[in-house]
């Protein structure tokens, strides 16, 4: 059941963590399916009539013992079309221990092509604890349109509780591939 838990946890989303000043631009990660770039995934759920797209895996800051991912989650009906809201994640996989206390705001900042916008996320991943690897996590509805910003940005800082990271020219257009499946990106 953890080992389960677990695997939906890096397929579906991407959460919290990390409490350091600054990292590098991650190369690799030390966990499967996670790559610097993430992957862009969609299926159609013919219960729920329901499109749902997911930006999947994606590390975005990496220390000794610590690893950041992000990820976002969207969905529509019908004919694809932009949803009002996303989901953003962000995943802590750590061997030191959980990084922060279950139900506790965490704080996202970005600097979009100078524009400030700050998130507040929510830890509502129930921490995770399994062969030394501990998992916490954090999400955020995000309005489309800001993520569209943040997308479509040709400078981008992003802070994320004391951890700082910039995506990769790379990154942005796994963002794009993302917002392309809402037929929103062309």
């Amino acid at each position: 059941m953890k080992i389960l838990i677990i695997r939906l946890l890096a397929a579906s989303t991407l959460f919290c963590t990390l409490s350091i000043a600054s990292l590098a631009q991650p190369t690799q990660s030390a966990f499967p399916g996670i790559t610097p770039n993430g992957t862009v995934e969609g299926e159609f759920d013919r219960f729920e009539n329901r499109t749902k797209i997911h930006l999947k895996n994606m590390l975005v800051a990496k220390k000794p013992g610590q690893e950041l991912v992000l990820g976002v989650f969207g969905s529509y009906t019908g004919s694809p079309s932009p949803p009002s809201s996303v989901v953003l994640t962000l995943t802590s996989f750590a061997v030191g221990g959980f990084q922060y206390r279950p139900n506790q705001a965490c704080t996202l900042n970005v600097i979009a092509d100078g524009e400030r916008l700050k998130y507040e996320l929510v830890n509502k991943l129930q921490d995770i604890y399994l062969n030394t690897i501990y998992l916490d996590g954090a999400a955020a509805a995000i309005p489309y349109a800001e993520l569209r910003r943040i997308a479509r940005a040709k400078s981008l800082e992003m802070r994320f509780e004391g951890t700082e990271f910039t995506l990769t020219s790379e990154q942005q257009q796994t963002f794009h591939e993302f917002l392309k499946r809402f037929w929103d990106d062309k």
